[in-house]
C-alpha cells in the first residue's frame, strides 16, 4: 500500500512539474513569436517590445502606432513605419 502511494505521489508531482514547465515554455515561445512579428513588420520600438508579454495592452498600442492605421487604410506593401 505504502508502495502504491509513493508512486501515486510520485507521479502527481511530476505531471504537476511537467505542466508548469511546458506552460512556461509556451510562454516563451509566444512571447518569443510576437517580437519575431514586430521585428518583421518593423514595429520594433522598445515600448511595443515591452508588452509581448501583455497581448491586451500590445493590441491597443498597435491601433494607437500610426503606422498601423496607415497599413490598414493602404495595405500596398509600403515600407512602415518610417515610410523609407
Amino acid at each position: 500500500m505504502c508502495w502504491y502511494l509513493r508512486a501515486f505521489w510520485l507521479t502527481v508531482l511530476l505531471q504537476t512539474r511537467g505542466e508548469a514547465l511546458i506552460s512556461k515554455l509556451q510562454l516563451g515561445y509566444q512571447r518569443s513569436a510576437t517580437e519575431n512579428a514586430l521585428l518583421s513588420s518593423r514595429l520594433s520600438s522598445p515600448e511595443l517590445l515591452k508588452l509581448t508579454g501583455l497581448p491586451g495592452r500590445l493590441i491597443v498600442a498597435l491601433f494607437e502606432h500610426g503606422s498601423v492605421l496607415d497599413r490598414m487604410k493602404n495595405p500596398a506593401g509600403l515600407t512602415y513605419p518610417g515610410k523609407d
